[in-house]
């Protein structure tokens, strides 16, 4: 299977194509993307904020999620990329860029996602306990923590 090029632009259709599912009653209360590199995502992400899309998501009052992968798809399988179903335990690699000691590249991208309208914010493939940790220690001055403050 040939790796098709990211979309981005297509965006604001399938924004609209869901909040008019929204509307027609169907259950929707959040709308994402996953399982994509963040430069990709970031681009989906920058199409809806700038074509208006993020405004009508929020009063559809539908969320936004974005879970960006942290490996390496072009050091995964020895440079043949990435492929879920030939993957074996110990193939994925993480970008350096992101996984730097304290994940901070991935906090970047996060970061940006969260200002570009995204509310759950995750991460995929790479992504390893230490990143999601990392987004959990990044939230954590404002939130709570089981319902009492820290």
């Amino acid at each position: 299977m040939e790796l098709q090029p990211p979309q981005p632009q297509q965006a604001e259709e399938l924004v609209g194509r869901v909040i008019a599912l929204k509307e027609a009653g169907v259950a929707i209360e959040a709308f994402g993307f996953n399982c994509a590199p963040p430069e990709d995502i970031r681009a989906v992400l920058t199409v809806i904020d700038k074509s208006g899309k993020r405004k009508a998501l929020k009063e559809a009052n539908i969320a936004l999620i974005s879970y960006a992968n942290c490996n390496d798809r072009k050091a995964t399988l020895d440079g043949q990329g990435f492929d879920a179903s030939k993957v074996k335990k110990g193939d994925v690699r993480v970008r350096a860029d992101l996984a730097d000691k304290d994940w901070s590249g991935f906090a970047a991208f996060a970061e940006e996602f969260q200002n570009l309208g995204a509310t759950y914010i995750g991460g995929c493939c790479g992504c390893r306990p230490a990143g999601i940790n990392m987004l959990c220690q990044w939230v954590k001055p404002c939130c709570h923590e089981y319902g009492t403050e820290h």
